[in-house]
């Protein structure tokens, strides 16, 4: 009798945490490298709790969490307080969302990065076109022409 794919995972994993000596969950989630860049090991933390039920069935679930996450970061600059704790729940929610939708939290930044280097490099290669330095024009004129990128990709993508 074939196991399905979950069970072969479920059975790898316990033999992994038997070998280890790992006794609970929270004990696997710390056995994740704190070497690994942080968006991928959010999503191998969250894939542990999720083996074991804690996890949302909807990705939707994850956006509301993101909601909650982005005002609490609002709570804390409204208060004039640090945001930084706030700002790694909103990472996490993020890269946690991602892992339900089935993309890889790292690569998508990564592909995120990219796309705002390219539409950068647009914008200030067109102003220069326009004799004009970046530096001297204020947000609303860049952002014509990061909206005007933005459109050409849309038109040829």
């Amino acid at each position: 009798v074939s196991k399905g794919r979950e069970q072969i995972i479920k059975d790898w994993e316990q033999i992994k945490k038997e070998e280890k000596g790992l006794r609970s969950t929270s004990e696997v989630m710390r056995d994740v490298p704190d070497s690994l860049p942080a968006l991928m090991r959010a999503s191998k933390v969250q894939n542990k709790a999720h083996q074991i039920g804690f996890d949302w069935d909807d990705p939707r679930e994850a956006l509301d969490k993101i909601s909650e996450e982005n005002d609490e970061v609002r709570q804390e600059l409204d208060a004039g307080r640090d945001p930084e704790e706030e700002f790694g729940d909103l990472l996490f929610a993020a890269a946690h969302a991602a892992r339900l939708c089935g993309v890889q939290p790292e690569l998508a930044l990564d592909r995120a990065i990219e796309k705002f280097i390219r539409r950068f490099s647009y914008v200030e290669e067109h102003a220069k076109m326009q004799g004009r330095e970046l530096n001297g024009m204020t947000l609303e004129e860049m952002d014509v022409l990061w909206e005007e990128c933005k459109a050409l990709e849309r038109k040829n993508p």
